[in-house]
């Protein structure tokens, strides 16, 4: 587990990625559809790799109730973003499908927050290379915030998911949270990254390229035999 401030450096990382996630947003059509490909190689390395694996030993304290709290990270989230498409439609309610959608991304942040004093390694160059891996995830989720919410997003939202990050590591300054309680975190997050990775990550086919996938998921793999090892 990651010492206070080395966990304080680690999600200023992470915040100074969401400040700047606009200004990278105007150079993505320049570097899709490599880009995509790529995060969506991290994305599927990382659950086969980390995510599924971990979760087995969550089993162990939870129970059977894990694979229930994964379906339920899914399954909320499917459905706001169903509704939220439902509103896309309606122009009168636009205001509220983009507060739903910045609220749904705010609680991802915080939980995601939460879960990384966990995961993250305690060596400074794994823990940068963790810190990479998980940045360009979240660097492509806010790039799709970029576009769904524009304006909103630049001039608020990402203070709103910085200031997540920042509320989730503050919780391991105030107290530690119990073993429990942080595998049932990891499930939820668990099943809004599957859905995150089924939805978003991985690029329609005209706009994929299959060796940035490829790289992406190498990479992951090498990043990964490195942090096992280490």
């Amino acid at each position: 587990m990651f010492e206070n401030i080395e966990l304080l450096v680690l999600g200023s990382l992470f915040a100074i990625i969401h400040f700047v996630s606009p200004y990278i947003a105007k150079y993505r059509e320049h570097i899709e559809p490599h880009f995509s490909s790529l995060a969506g190689g991290f994305a599927v390395a990382y659950i086969f790799l980390e995510l599924l694996p971990s979760l087995e030993v969550s089993h162990d304290l939870v129970g059977e109730r894990i694979y229930f709290l994964i379906l339920l990270g899914f399954a909320v989230f499917y459905g706001i973003e169903y509704y939220t498409e439902r509103y896309r439609r309606k122009k009168a309610m636009a205001g509220i499908r983009d507060g739903i959608i910045l609220a749904q991304a705010f609680l991802y942040n915080l939980l995601f927050a939460i879960a990384i004093g966990e995961e993250a390694p305690e060596t400074v160059f794994l823990a940068l290379l963790f810190a990479i891996l998980m940045g360009f995830h979240l660097l492509s989720n806010d790039l799709g915030l970029v576009e769904e919410l524009e304006e909103k997003f630049i001039k608020y939202g990402r203070f709103a998911l910085i200031f997540a990050i920042f509320l989730g590591i503050t919780l391991h300054f105030v107290s530690e949270p119990s073993e429990f309680l942080m595998d049932i975190i990891a499930a939820v997050v668990a099943g809004i990254v599957l859905y995150r990775v089924s939805r978003s990550e991985l690029p329609e086919f005209d706009r994929a390229h299959f060796l940035s996938f490829v790289v992406g998921s190498l990479f992951f793999i090498g990043i990964h035999i490195l942090l096992v090892e280490g």
